[in-house]
């Protein structure tokens, strides 16, 4: 069948991503406050433009995969058991990375609830576990989608637990930011679950490749311009708060899955839960 794969995805998500961490890495180094997690007085307009082209780039991501969807690309096409027999390796190392990271962020944040500790360790396997079944497997197995419940569950409990611990969190921008990441990357779980457990229904495609797309523009500006601040801002990002783990292996594991659904070869369509169930009520 000669259709499109869908790389536009991947592309038009790193093109957002790549214009919203200049823009990020600009008020890093010459608008943002430090000593109050504020913009400076006068700046706040200048600010915004970040958050405008989040807008813009999450409503275009949207109306591209709208597009895609009707033209029937295969990355909203592709069944996670007819994928190329390498998608699993790629997929697979994302999360064994997102393993070592968790392994680092346990070990190097000092105090913090003996829940948080127990969270992350658990995380840590999770990772791990889900990395190897798919590093050694052609096919995801099904039994990787329903783990995919308990990173939802731990981004989900961190992004309360950011909103509750900073009241003023709206005007607080690197807050923000990882809020969003937060919340888009529980989200993008959510809608990964469905793909390894191959319990898709009609639109659940189209919003897996919206949600992880809006993670990566959101956990990539995150972590790029942070890291482009460490390397050139100088002084003057002195007091800026570190890079976030999680919001690495969001970007990671988001990147990763964009790019292996927008580049595999397909040789089996999704069959859609309607449809399973149609053919077994017609078998009995």
């Amino acid at each position: 069948m000669n259709k499109k794969t869908g790389k536009a995805f991947l592309i038009y998500t790193v093109i957002a991503a790549i214009a919203a961490s200049a823009v990020r890495f600009f008020q890093y180094v010459s608008i943002m406050d430090y000593r109050t997690g504020f913009f400076a007085s006068g700046t706040e307009a200048m600010g915004m433009l970040v958050y405008i082209i989040f807008a813009v780039g999450i409503a275009g991501l949207l109306g591209l995969v709208i597009l895609g969807y009707k033209k029937k690309w295969t990355a909203t096409t592709v069944s996670s058991d007819g994928m190329d027999s390498r998608a699993t390796i790629f997929l697979g190392i994302s999360f064994l990375l997102a393993a070592v990271l968790k392994v680092y962020q346990l070990f190097s944040e000092n105090g913090g609830t003996i829940f948080r500790t127990i969270a992350m360790a658990a995380a840590v396997l999770f990772f791990a576990a889900v990395g190897l079944m798919l590093m050694k497997s052609t096919v995801p197995p099904a039994v990787t989608g329903f783990l995919c419940i308990f990173p939802t569950l731990i981004l989900f409990s961190q992004a309360i637990e950011l909103f509750m611990g900073d009241l003023v969190i709206k005007n607080r921008s690197d807050n923000l930011i990882l809020l969003l990441v937060y919340v888009s990357g529980t989200l993008m779980f959510a809608s990964m679950a469905r793909f390894y457990a191959r319990l898709e229904s009609k639109l659940s495609r189209a919003r897996e490749i919206f949600v992880t797309g809006t993670a990566f523009i959101l956990s990539a500006t995150h972590v790029i311009a942070k890291l482009l601040a460490l390397a050139f801002g100088g002084q003057a990002v002195s007091g800026m708060s570190a890079v976030s783990p999680d919001a690495v292996s969001v970007m990671l594991i988001s990147g990763v899955y964009l790019g292996v659904i927008s580049f595999t070869k397909q040789s089996k369509e999704i069959e859609y839960l309607i449809e399973k169930k149609e053919e077994k009520n017609k078998e009995e």
